[in-house]
């Protein structure tokens, strides 16, 4: 028979459930697999938004998604300061479309790491996620020249148009990226279009974690 022990790290209770301040305590359970039963606190990302990790910024007006990737793009870059401690984790992003007149895709597209930094170009402000004035390392952008072209690494929301250009898909996509994107210290993660003529705005939600 297999090994059934649940080893955990941290605080951990086996007995009656209880509550010490804000801790809850409560027995661990299994499932049918063996896997460990577990919920969301509140929110998904509560906990790193309670510790001051998790930052956010949005395009102030209306970008063009552009129709090929380009280092000059007019839309939005997340970017890692060459030196910087820390990892850039994107845990969601949104995208509003405003107008579209030709159907394509939109990407998140990555450059770098590069020993070269981007130019200052239109800065973007960064809000803590918590309210607090901190706004981390992590920049924002909505106009720089990047060191390089940036290359598609995931698929973004696509546009279609149905019959003619009058007719199109407008509206707000959100994705929860969920980690699943990180920008190490001197790469950027660009939201650029392929094909696609549409203006709208982008928003982008990631946490700040230390280099292990």
């Amino acid at each position: 028979m297999a090994d059934s022990t649940v080893e955990s790290q941290g605080q951990v209770k086996t007995g009656p459930s209880g509550r010490t301040g804000n801790n809850i305590w409560l027995p661990q359970r299994a499932g049918p697999f063996g896997e460990l039963i577990t919920s969301l606190a509140i929110a998904a990302f509560y906990e790193a938004i309670r510790g001051g990790e998790v930052y956010l910024a949005c395009n102030q007006s209306a970008i063009t998604y552009g129709t090929a990737l380009t280092a000059t793009g007019v839309t939005y870059h997340l970017c890692n300061p060459i030196g910087s401690d820390l990892d850039l984790v994107v845990l969601h992003a949104g995208f509003t479309f405003a107008s579209v007149t030709t159907g394509g895709q939109v990407v998140y597209a990555a450059s770098g790491p590069h020993a070269t930094a981007v130019t200052a170009g239109t800065g973007l402000t960064v809000r803590n996620a918590n309210g607090n004035a901190n706004s981390g390392k992590g920049l924002a952008k909505s106009a720089t020249t990047l060191p390089e072209a940036p290359v598609a690494v995931r698929a973004g929301p696509s546009v279609y148009l149905s019959v003619a250009a009058t007719n199109h898909v407008a509206g707000q996509l959100s994705e929860y990226v969920n980690g699943s994107l990180w920008v190490p210290p001197g790469a950027q993660l660009s939201i650029q279009g392929i094909t696609i003529v549409a203006t709208g705005l982008v928003s982008m939600t990631w946490a700040e974690v230390k280099r292990s």
